[in-house]
């Protein structure tokens, strides 16, 4: 299955596939290539923040800890290439778009909406809006890029059909 990828750091990338953070954030305009309703991967990107790091950013975004949990096959998946434990540089779920908007000079209701989305600042960014994340059966090893990028998932890899 080819299909377009989108690299994220930790623990974004773990919000976004439980579902807590249904807004992604980006400067530049690469996520208006995915129509609405396209299926897009998420991937774990390599370069995460340390876990002291990763918990202030969730604290002042307001999220709690339970959002950032990994079904146990992400866990306990080494990287066959490296033997590393976890599943950082793997594509990890799959993710629908909803649409991409540009908020160039978004009213104060906007911002609060599209904010509690994101969980960032929305103010002159582009936001795409995702939902119905679904978890990989297992991650797939691969080196992540920048911008959207694409490849093609091994189909016993896919979840169930819901």
């Amino acid at each position: 299955m080819n299909i377009f990828v989108l690299s994220c750091r930790d623990p974004w990338a773990t919000l976004i596939m439980n579902g807590k953070k249904t807004g992604e954030t980006r400067l530049q305009s690469f996520m208006t290539q995915c129509r609405p309703g396209q299926t897009i991967a998420i991937h774990l990107a390599y370069n995460n923040p340390e876990e002291k790091e990763a918990t202030q950013m969730l604290i002042s975004s307001g999220v709690e800890e339970e959002y950032c949990t990994k079904p146990q096959a992400m866990i306990d998946f080494r990287d066959p290439g490296s033997g590393v434990m976890g599943c950082a540089g793997c594509i990890i779920g799959l993710v629908d778009v909803v649409e991409t908007l540009h908020f160039t000079n978004p009213s104060a209701e906007e911002v609060i909406a599209w904010q509690a989305k994101a969980l960032c600042d929305v103010t002159g960014r582009w936001v795409t809006r995702l939902a119905n994340p679904r978890w990989l059966r297992r991650p797939i090893p691969m080196r992540g890029a920048p911008a959207l990028w694409s490849c093609t998932l091994p189909l016993d890899c896919l979840p169930p059909p819901s």
